[in-house]
């Protein structure tokens, strides 16, 4: 599976509850958060109309500030309420928000300097080597395959319950507190062959522009697919998105929301809790991943371990923008309506009792 680095872009990770002012009971939710200002700053600027006292119950200097909460928020999933507050007591946070944000700032300290060197081989051409792995290298990637087969193993497993919601959904607006549906709509599309049939060698070679720049795709290869790996949670898999139907259109829209059901809250609260062990698969893939780009460096190709052949390239191509500007009337003419959609959010958080 494709790996997405980080921001590395350090600051506080904070775990902020609400005190009343009057009788001094403690609130029941906490705030995860960041901010790359002191907390001390972050909880003034929430004071600010708040009839409750916000205070920090536990704050955490953190390198990878947004990835870090990404990941409390995936960790946490199912203690969620809403945005970032969550039903996690005091105790809990003592003795299971702190101990994660030790370890990972541990992890990261690891992680961090491979992650620069990779965001460096990002702008740096390949330098055409295809070799072998030697025995450590051949080692790391053992290593990655492992983490590639759980990700793809608690991937699917969210995945599952994902389709299982959609399919619930049939033709109701949204499900309530599980899902709503957002209405899309578009500005009109250009038909860019309707278009340039429209112009001249001449007029479209002024609508093209030439750019020249770094590009390659990174490969790393994996472990065992889905089938391989677990049949039959590859035909739950099928069987999931296979009921799923028909997506919801704006026809949807007009109906009313789905009551929540006993059935749908399960289904939710397993799409919840399953994103845990993702998001430390995915975390521990990263870090192995990190440090196979650094292994391979500015070579372009360890033999069935990583691939990742950057060149410049240069690429002439047909900008529309272009064209409105130097042809507006036949670009006009060439646009056609694009139909309205609808988007399916899926709530990141439980607000009902389970």
């Amino acid at each position: 599976m494709a790996i997405k680095l980080p921001k590395l872009i350090p600051g506080w990770i904070y775990c902020i509850r609400e005190e009343d002012y009057l009788d001094g009971s403690i609130g029941r939710y906490v705030k995860l958060g960041l901010t790359k200002r002191t907390v001390a700053e972050r909880i003034r600027e929430h004071q600010t109309g708040n009839p409750r006292k916000e205070v920090s119950e536990y704050d955490h200097y953190m390198q990878l500030m947004h990835y870090t909460e990404n990941f409390l928020h995936h960790y946490f999933a199912y203690d969620r309420i809403a945005g970032e507050w969550f039903d996690i007591n005091s105790n809990s946070v003592i003795t299971e928000v702190k101990p994660l944000l030790e370890r990972l700032e541990i992890e990261q300290a690891s992680a961090i300097p491979n992650i620069k060197r990779w965001e460096e081989l990002k702008k740096m051409t390949s330098n055409g080597t295809i070799r072998s792995a030697n025995v450590a290298e051949q080692a790391l990637h053992d290593q990655y395959k492992i983490a590639d087969e759980e990700l793809t193993l608690t991937s699917a497993q969210h995945t599952i319950h994902d389709y299982n919601i959609r399919a619930m959904i049939g033709s109701a607006d949204g499900i309530e507190n599980v899902v709503t549906l957002i209405l899309k709509t578009y500005n009109d599309v250009c038909d860019t062959n309707a278009l340039k049939a429209t112009l001249s060698s001449q007029e479209i070679a002024q609508c093209q522009e030439t750019t020249t720049k770094l590009s390659g795709i990174l490969t790393i290869t994996g472990g065992r697919r889905l089938k391989e790996l677990d049949a039959v949670l590859a035909a739950s898999l099928e069987q999931a998105e296979n009921s799923v139907g028909s997506k919801p259109t704006p026809t949807n829209l007009s109906n009313s929301t789905k009551s929540l059901l006993q059935d749908i809250k399960d289904e939710h609260i397993e799409w919840l809790r399953t994103l845990r062990a993702q998001k430390e698969a995915e975390w521990t893939c990263l870090q192995l991943g990190a440090q196979l780009v650094v292994a391979l460096d500015e070579d372009e190709q360890i033999d069935g371990v990583i691939k990742w052949k950057r060149l410049n390239k240069t690429t002439t191509s047909f900008k529309p923008a272009l064209a409105k500007e130097l042809f507006e009337n036949r670009y006009n003419a060439s646009l056609d309506p694009k139909d309205d959609s609808v988007a399916v959010k899926i709530h990141e958080g439980r607000t009902y009792l389970p």
